[in-house]
């Protein structure tokens, strides 16, 4: 699934880098959140206060509604350094920083 991700709130020191596309590469199970957690890999990389972002880590903030299950829908944005490893199941939500919120729109399905 493709997506364009615009900046909501929460971080206007980061608000000019967006809009953002990229690419949903996995969906992650989180070990201490019940979110629907969508790893989206950036078509351009991110910095913000000294780090570079090639991922996002991305979840629905409307309950019941899923990223992709609709046109639209408010995402926490969740940075994923460049030079992190891989995100696997069972990760946590707190080793990642949120760096904003943002709204995920589908492009391509």
């Amino acid at each position: 699934m493709r997506l364009r991700i615009e900046y909501g709130d929460k971080n206007e020191g980061i608000a000019a880098r967006f809009p953002l596309a990229g690419e949903v590469e996995s969906t992650p199970r989180c070990a201490d959140s019940a979110l629907a957690w969508h790893l989206v890999r950036l078509d351009a990389s991110i910095h913000d206060r000294g780090t570079q972002y090639s991922h996002l880590l991305i979840a629905s903030r409307w309950r019941g509604r899923r990223v992709g299950d609709h046109s639209s829908v408010s995402v926490f944005l969740l940075g994923v350094p460049a030079s992190h490893a891989p995100v696997c199941d069972g990760f946590s939500h707190k080793d990642f920083p949120q760096l904003a919120w943002g709204m995920a729109h589908v492009i391509h399905a």
